[in-house]
């Protein structure tokens, strides 16, 4: 039996933070060497917009977002996977997949993870609330439409539940379709 689950990972963003201070100190010094330097000035600032872009992006993506990890059902009893970011007070639904239509759920470190060599016409979509982390989960999608993998940072838990569903989900509609 399908039940609903909800999980939220706690980041780990000590690589987020170094990285966020260095982008700090060097937008900062890029800023003030544009103002004071006599030449080469669109170099320096086009160093200083590319380090102030880049510090939005981690500051936004790794520092002040949250992820939750849903499994729910809807009113047509369809099981779904669902990741939501959160923002602030802004929560947005990134993906929204059945559990019909996965694949299969591997467990990946970052030796593995460079190791696999991606394939052509896969999607790749990654919703880790931690910069660089040690071990995530990929899960391979397939629709009628598209192929992705969806990598996210989840606990043995969910990743069970998952696998558990999924095979489930594949059984009822089984079921349904005859």
């Amino acid at each position: 039996m399908i039940k609903e689950f909800s999980s939220r990972p706690k980041p780990q963003n000590n690589n987020a933070k170094i990285a966020l201070t260095v982008l700090i100190l060097l937008s900062v010094l890029s800023s003030v060497w544009y103002c004071v330097a006599q030449t080469k000035k669109g170099l320096i600032g086009m160093l200083a917009v590319f380090s102030i872009g880049l510090l939005v992006f981690v500051l936004t993506k790794y520092i002040l977002s949250y992820y939750n990890y849903d499994i729910t059902l809807t009113n047509d009893g369809e099981a779904l996977f669902v990741v939501t970011q959160i923002t602030g007070k802004r929560k947005t639904t990134l993906c929204r997949i059945s559990l019909s239509d996965i694949v299969s759920v591997e467990k990946r470190t970052k030796a593995k993870n460079v190791e696999k060599k991606a394939e052509q016409g896969i999607k790749k979509y990654s919703y880790c609330p931690t910069l660089f982390p040690k071990e995530v989960y990929v899960i391979a999608q397939r629709t009628r439409y598209e192929r992705s993998e969806i990598t996210i940072e989840a606990t043995d838990a969910l990743a069970e539940l998952l696998i558990s569903y999924s095979k489930e989900a594949k059984e009822l509609s089984a079921e349904d379709e005859e």
